[in-house]
């Protein structure tokens, strides 16, 4: 993956993308037991090829229950706001 940060996502959270591409609109998923992905909400495609991993549970399934993932593994480059929701 080359290199990468470490930062904290919220399971169903929308992230504001400020990368390579511009900016987009991202939804945080579980696509697997193990692995999360962001998906894009326009498309509805994974934007990232390949699965992300957190550093802690890295190899383990990822109880039910977990919202708040930790230590993820991002590739450096794309950077992430968590999306504000106001109620109108």
């Amino acid at each position: 993956m080359g290199s990468v940060y470490y930062r904290d996502f919220i399971l169903g959270a929308e992230y504001l993308l400020d990368g390579k591409c511009g900016f987009k609109t991202l939804k945080f998923i579980k696509v697997t037991p193990k692995g999360f992905n962001l998906i894009d909400i326009n498309t509805n495609k994974c934007f990232f090829k390949t699965h992300l991993y957190s550093k802690i549970w890295y190899g383990k399934e990822i109880p039910k229950g977990f919202t708040e993932v930790k230590c993820v593994a991002v590739p450096t480059g794309f950077y992430f706001t968590k999306k504000e929701t106001t109620n109108v």
